[in-house]
Order: C-alpha cells, then sequence, then structure tokens
C-alpha cells in the first residue's frame, strides 16, 4: 500500500505551534506589500492571540468552527471573518504540505446545524447637501484639497487609491472627465512605501463623466503649481 499525506505526517510534527510555524510560513510568502501588510495584521492582532501556543495538531474544525462564532459576536463583519479564516486556512493548508499535519481540518469541514440569518445594517448614503456640508468642515480642518477630495469622491464614486493618484494627466477639464489609468491610475501604500499602479480591478480602470456643476472643481486644483 502507497503511503498517504496522512501517513506522513509525523505525530512529533503535530506539536508545532502555529506560531513556530508561521514564522517560517510566513517568511516564505511572495506577494504585494500590501497584502503581506494585510496577513501581517491578520496574524497579529487575530491568529496568534488564539492559535500561537495551540499545537498544529491540535487545531479541530469544531474549534475553528466555535471560534468562528465568536468573532461574529465581536461585531467583525462577515468579510473580515472570512479574511482572517481564509489566512488561517492557508497555513493550515501549507502546514499539511509540509507533512506538519495530515490535513487542514478547515477545508474538510462542512457546517452543521441550522442555518443563520443575520441582519445586515441598512448602509446610509449622504445627501448632496449633506456632503457639501461634510467638505465644508473638511475644508475648515484640513483645508481645500480635503475638501475638495471629498466632493470628487462623493460625485464620481472613485477609491481612496484613485483620487489620492490623480494626476493632471488623468484630468480633462475641457471634455469635463476624470481617467483611471490601468497601469497608474490608484496610489498604493504599504508598511514602508508607496507608488502609482493599478486599480483595485481591470474594470475600474476607466473615464468617469462628472456632473455640469462638480466638473470645474478641480480646476483651481489642477492649476496650481504644487498640485503635479
Amino acid at each position: 500500500m502507497r503511503p498517504t499525506p496522512q501517513h506522513l505526517a509525523r505525530p512529533t510534527r503535530g506539536r508545532t505551534t502555529v506560531a513556530e510555524w508561521v514564522t517560517t510560513w510566513f517568511a516564505a510568502l511572495d506577494l504585494d506589500p500590501r497584502t503581506i501588510d494585510n496577513y501581517r495584521s491578520v496574524l497579529r492582532c487575530h491568529i496568534l492571540l488564539r492559535w500561537g501556543a495551540t499545537p498544529l495538531g491540535a487545531i479541530t474544525a469544531l474549534g475553528v468552527n466555535k471560534w468562528i462564532s465568536d468573532l461574529r459576536q465581536l461585531g467583525y463583519a462577515n468579510t473580515t471573518v472570512a479574511t482572517i479564516v481564509k489566512v488561517l486556512s492557508m497555513i493550515l493548508t501549507d502546514a499539511a504540505d509540509e507533512h506538519l499535519i495530515p490535513t487542514n481540518p478547515i477545508r474538510r469541514y462542512r457546517r452543521r446545524g441550522r442555518r443563520s440569518h443575520r441582519i445586515e445594517r441598512e448602509r446610509v448614503w449622504a445627501t448632496p447637501t449633506e456632503v457639501l456640508r461634510i467638505a465644508e468642515q473638511a475644508a475648515a480642518l484640513g483645508g481645500e484639497t480635503a475638501s475638495l477630495l471629498i466632493i470628487t469622491a462623493a460625485w464620481t464614486g472613485c477609491r481612496w487609491g484613485e483620487l489620492t493618484g490623480l494626476r493632471r494627466d488623468n484630468i480633462d477639464l475641457d471634455r469635463g472627465v476624470l481617467i483611471i489609468d490601468p497601469r497608474t491610475g490608484a496610489l498604493h501604500e504599504s508598511a514602508h512605501t508607496r507608488w502609482l499602479g493599478s486599480p483595485k480591478t481591470a474594470s475600474s480602470a476607466r473615464t468617469i463623466t462628472l456632473p455640469p456643476s462638480p466638473d470645474r472643481l478641480p480646476h483651481n486644483q489642477v492649476h496650481c503649481p504644487s498640485h503635479r
């Protein structure tokens, strides 16, 4: 009989703690700097706090599911919980590939019991009048640039990185459009550096038509020598 990964996993290796394995696992990652920063935050704030001292072989599907329930009860959004569990699952999958544990307990788990239906909070959208009031407060605290960013975001739907990545070449006042470049249309930031790169998705590269009134708002900023 040919040995399977379950047979190859050594019982003593299952005693390696999550914190010990994460040191090796994290150093081997080859990902975008923003992703590395996100994973580091998830590890520090969630995974290592709960599982750091736990041997890899002691993690069970039911234990993880209880942890997921606890995170939700603490008020974390479904997307946040999903990201946390995804990182833990990646750690355990790679541990299984290295024969530190027989298999990833999360992967083989299938939820049992009744379904829960969480009531999502209704999103609140600012009215145009409220946007202008917020912009006035932002101008008082952070200057006209802060006000301009808020108004432009409200009228165009641009993401923060797209707004802060705007340059003169991205703004055509004669046509009344903003251009999100597919290669340099967003400002990215990691713990140590900033750079212009692609927007979040391929479809995020776009030309945005500005409304008749706000399309003159960027005018002073574009023609100001300090905004290049």
